[in-house]
Parts: structure tokens; sequence; C-alpha cells
């Protein structure tokens, strides 16, 4: 391509121009795809980290709740602490007060024994003496029983009281403890709060970024599908230019070969040029010598006597040459073709259809390549939104079936390689990446069975969820799951079903499974050979277990 300084840009220099513009497109398409990635993790990692300080918020509010109950508690047991033991203090009050008048009694009653005993002596041996003696000291006996359970039961009352007081230091130190702990976790929810509030002003600040980014990858698309269409245009124009430049090739070629054609006649009649000299001069000799007379005159003669078809400038030679072929010509023309205009004309009128049929042709092919470019891309538009939405419901419902980690779906462009932003995606393949709490990132075939049953049930219920229909039959899904896992997939398949308002048929033979649904359907085999249609309303049935809202159905044979 040559083109001076002051030539107007023709076709190919805009067709140049628009390829360094796509080039120059392609490059901040790129850019941008790199920035995509950082930014998408960025808001993930703030969002994340947003719900991890609302959970820990909530663990710390119940911690709290939980922390006031025990101190109440604590606080109310050592008022009720105190209060038995001013009242255990009150009646060991009361019992030194009794044990000392009891031991008054004691030294009274000791006394009048030893007055007894002198008047016994003084008496002698008096019957009437001797039983008074008897009943005094059954008195004093009595008197030194009663005495001992009182300090039996002083001396118990005196090491309750002593528990009771290690016990009060106790709750106090627990009370003191408990207050800690409450500053502390008021600090904590301080400084949950201070994060929940970044958090969310980080999320508010990257909140627009994947809009601008979409609306720049959006603009770019029709950027880039304007180009394609021009590029096509060009492509085709350059088809158009190399055909004619191959016809041009060829004419070229058969130009080249006339000239060589015609340079070897040239050469052929310089021959006979000459030779036809030679023989003029010879019959010029000749009619000088046999007629007398100048070859002009001769030649004059017989242009006038041939009624001026041949010319006195021709040889003799040529002169019968062209007499021959004009007989010749004569007879191959044969008879009068009366049709030749007509012919003409349908030629004509064929060549006319032909033409209006090849524009038809290449509008159709305009059309359909415009129908073509329009339904791939509202393909791609359409599918781009569902694997959004799909991914997204995907991620939540793996989070909320193993209570934690993280999964999401992943583009492929080709055999393995990763799909970049903005490449087709009509081509592209997909793969699963899952996290399970307390592993790393890996695809679905690196997972147990539990955990790909778990995974594959997100990403159906995801599907489902993206457009819900008005049933949904599983067979046997939780068929490798253990108890835990299947009161996971229960919860899941309530909430499913309360959401979108659809009907779920489960077909399990799992107890746990058939517990929590609304309505069991089973075939039983009373007699041998007759079967039998049972079901069973657990919704209607208050007995067997409270039930939500929503329906859900199971089968078991």
């Amino acid at each position: 391509f040559h083109a001076t300084a002051d030539a107007a840009a023709g076709a190919v220099a805009e067709k140049l121009t628009r390829r360094n513009r796509l080039r120059e497109l392609e490059a901040q398409l790129a850019t941008l795809q790199e920035r995509l990635p950082a930014l998408r993790k960025g808001f993930e990692t703030a969002r994340q980290a947003a719900r991890m300080a609302w959970e820990a918020e909530n663990t710390a509010r119940q911690e709290r709740r939980q922390s006031e109950t025990r101190f109440f508690e604590a606080r109310e047991h050592a008022l009720r602490a105190r209060q038995e033991s001013q009242e255990r203090a009150a009646r060991l009050k009361g019992l030194a007060e009794s044990m000392q008048r009891l031991q008054e009694e004691q030294a009274e009653a000791e006394r009048l024994e030893a007055q007894a005993r002198e008047e016994m002596s003084a008496a002698g041996d008096d019957a009437a003496l001797q039983q008074k003696a008897g009943v005094m000291r059954a008195q004093v006996q009595e008197a030194r029983e009663v005495l001992a359970q009182e300090l039996a039961g002083g001396q118990a009352l005196e090491r309750d009281i002593a528990g009771h007081d290690r016990r009060t230091e106790e709750i106090a130190a627990e009370l003191a403890s408990w207050e800690e702990r409450i500053d502390a976790i008021e600090a904590q929810m301080q400084s949950l709060r201070q994060r929940r509030q970044d958090s969310q002003e980080e999320i508010a600040a990257l909140q627009h970024e994947p809009e601008e980014i979409a609306r720049l990858r959006q603009a770019l698309l029709h950027q880039t599908e304007a180009a394609e269409a021009k590029h096509s245009e060009a492509r085709d124009a350059l088809a158009v230019g190399e055909q004619n430049r191959g016809e041009c090739a060829k004419q070229e070629a058969a130009a080249r070969e006339n000239a060589a054609a015609a340079r070897e006649e040239r050469a052929r009649r310089g021959g006979l040029l000459e030779g036809a000299r030679q023989r003029l001069g010879e019959a010029e000799a000749r009619i000088r010598s046999e007629l007398e007379c100048a070859p002009e005159e001769v030649l004059e003669t017989i242009a006038a006597e041939g009624g001026g078809k041949f010319s006195t400038d021709d040889p003799p030679e040529v002169l019968e040459e062209r007499l021959k072929r004009l007989h010749g010509e004569r007879e191959r023309l044969g008879g009068v073709n009366l049709r030749a205009e007509e012919d003409a004309e349908e030629t004509r009128q064929r060549l006319e259809t032909i033409r209006s049929e090849q524009e038809d042709l290449l509008g159709a092919i305009a059309r359909l390549r415009q129908a073509i470019a329009r339904l791939n891309r509202e393909g791609r538009e359409r599918l781009g939104h569902a694997f959004t939405e799909v991914n997204q419901h995907f991620g939540e419902l793996f989070t909320r079936l193993f209570g934690g980690g993280a999964a999401h779906l992943r583009l492929l462009e080709g055999e393995g390689e990763e799909a970049q932003e903005g490449k087709d995606v009509l081509e592209a393949g997909l793969e699963i990446m899952a996290r399970p709490p307390g592993k790393r990132l890996q695809t679905l075939s690196l997972l147990s069975g539990g955990e790909q049953t778990l995974t594959a049930l997100a990403l159906i219920f995801a599907v489902f969820l993206a457009n819900a229909p008005p049933i949904c039959v599983l067979d046997e899904a939780d068929a490798p799951l253990d108890d835990i896992n299947v009161e996971r997939f229960c919860r899941l398949v309530r909430d499913v079903c309360d959401t979108s308002g659809s009907r779920i048929l489960l077909i399990t033979h799992h107890p746990l499974t058939m517990a929590r649904m609304n309505r069991l359907f089973g075939v039983t085999m009373q007699e041998r050979g007759i079967s039998r249609l049972v079901s069973v309303d657990l919704e209607a049935d208050g007995g067997i277990r409270e039930r939500d809202s929503g329906s859900v159905l199971a089968l078991s044979a």
C-alpha cells in the first residue's frame, strides 16, 4: 500500500485505522478485565468481612445476654446466701444464749446434786431421798443430752456459716470476673461495630465499581461488535478485491500470451512481407516486360472492374487471398437467422433476472448475518445474566449447606483454560470450584462423595431458584449423605420450597427425610402378591410433629 502525504484516506487506510482502533479497544478491554477480578475480589472480601462482623456481633450479643443472665443469677444466689447467713447467725446467737442458759441450769443442777448428796449423807439411807436423787440424776442426764445436742447443732451451724462465707467470697470473685468479661465483650462489640461500619463504607465505595465496569464493558462490546461488522465488510471487500486481482492476473497472463503470439505473428508477417516485396518486384518486371505498362495502371483497371471492392494499394496475392476468404465467409454464413433480436432480448432478460436474484441473495445473506449476530448477542447477554444469578445463588446455598466455606462457578475457554471477561461465553466450558470449611479451594472432582453430593444439590437448587418451576422431583438425592447432612438438606428443601412457592417431590428411603415431609406416599404388601398404596398426612396429624408452611411430599417404597 502506497499513499502520499496529501492523498485522501481510502478504503484501505480506513481499514487500517479501524484495525488500530480495534487493537486499542482490545488493550483497554484487557486492562479492564485485569482490574475486574481484583475489584470483585475486594468487593467479595468486604462483603465477607461485613458478614463475619455481623455474625461476630450477634455472637457477642448472645454471649453478653448469657453473661448478664448468669450475673443476675449469681447476684440472686449471693443475696440468698447473705440472707441465709444472717438467719443462721441469728439462730447461732439464740443457740449460744440457750447453751449459756443450759450451762447455768447444769451448774444449778450440779449444785443441787451436791446439796442433795450432802443431805443424803447427813440423813442416812432414806428411800425418799434416794428416789429424789434418782429423779434429779435423770434430770441432769437429760439436761446434759440436750446440751450436747445444742453444742453439736451450734458446731454444725458454725461450719455452715463458714461454708456460706467462703461461697459468698467465691460468688463475689465470680461476679468481678463476669463484670470484667462484660466489659471486654462491650469493647469487642464496639470494635465489631466499627469494623462493620468500615466494611459498609467500603462496600458502598465499591458498589458502583461493577456497574461502571459493566457499562464500560457494554460500551466496549458494542464498539467491538461494530468493529467486527466493519471488519466483516472489509473482509468481504478484500475477498472481492482478491478475486478481482486474480481475474486481472489471469487477464494479464492472457495478454502476455497474446503479446507473445502477436510478436511471433509480426515476425512471420515480416518474412511474408519481404517475400511479397520480392514477388512484387518480379510482378512489376513481368508487367513491364509483358504488358508494357506501369503496374499502377493495371491495378487501377482491376479496381475499376471490381466495383471498388479492391484497393489499388494491395498486392495481387493479397487481393486473391481476400477474394477467397470472402467467398468462404459467405458460404459459412449460411442462411439468415430471423430470431437473432428475440434471442438477444431473452438473453438480456435472463441476465437481468440473474442479477436481481444475485442482489436478493446477497441481501438475504446480509440479513442472515445480522440475525445471527443479534441472536449471538442476545444469547450472550441472557447467558451472562443467568450465569451471574445462578453463581450468586450457588455460593449462598453452598455456604448454608456446609455451614461455611465458599464456592463459585468458573467459565473455561478451550481445553481447561480459564475464560476471561469479554470472551465468547457461548463457546466456553463450565467448572465448579468449591472450598468446604477447613479446606482449600479445589474442583468438584477432588471432593469426597458427600461433599460432591451437597455441592451438586447446591448447584441444582441454584438453577431452580433462578427460574423456579411449579414442581420439582428429586430421586434418592439424600442417599450418599449422613444424618447431619440430611438435616441440612431437609432444611434447605424447606427454605427453597417456602421461597419459590413450588411443590417438591422427594423419592427417598431415609427415615429422617420422611419425618420432615408434609405428606408421605408408600407402597406396602400386606398380602403376598397384593400391593397397596399408603399415604400419611404429617401436616394434619399434630401429634407427630409441628409443621411449618410449605408443601413437600415424599415417596417411599
